[in-house]
């Protein structure tokens, strides 16, 4: 009794699959109300190369991220797989220490700096804290 019980219950519930696989609702991409769909972009490998010279040169990964249009952490990545390390959190770059020492006094506050950088106030703190100690070191 219990085996016809499963063997109707499971041609059942095939029955129902096969029946909702050939009706087609799985082919067609669901669009979620109010959700947009994520854009994907994929860089051909000279569009990578590219990403990593433009890195090397002095760019930050924000800019290098804005500049490909894609995330921070897709560029992160990308120099990760190249064997180029970033740091974990954004860097003012050396040669732009002059431009950031030169808005600080202009008299823009951190968020403002950061802006103009495309970075965090603490990653400006952090910047001008090292400007302070190598100045200090001088």
């Amino acid at each position: 009794m219990a085996g016809q019980l499963t063997q109707r219950w499971t041609q059942s519930v095939w029955g129902q699959a096969a029946t909702l696989v050939a009706d087609g609702p799985f082919d067609t991409p669901v669009d979620r109300p109010g959700r947009p769909r994520q854009h994907q972009v994929r860089l051909q490998r000279e569009q990578v190369d590219n990403l990593v010279e433009r890195y090397q040169s002095g760019l930050s990964v924000n800019e290098v991220a804005k500049e490909f249009n894609i995330n921070t952490q897709t560029a992160t990545r990308h120099l990760n797989r190249r064997g180029i390390k970033s740091p974990n959190h954004y860097r003012i770059p050396e040669s732009r220490q002059a431009e950031l020492l030169q808005l600080k006094a202009q008299g823009l506050n951190t968020a403002d700096i950061g802006e103009h950088f495309g970075c965090s106030r603490s990653s400006v703190q952090r910047a001008l804290r090292r400007a302070a100690r190598s100045s200090l070191s001088s």
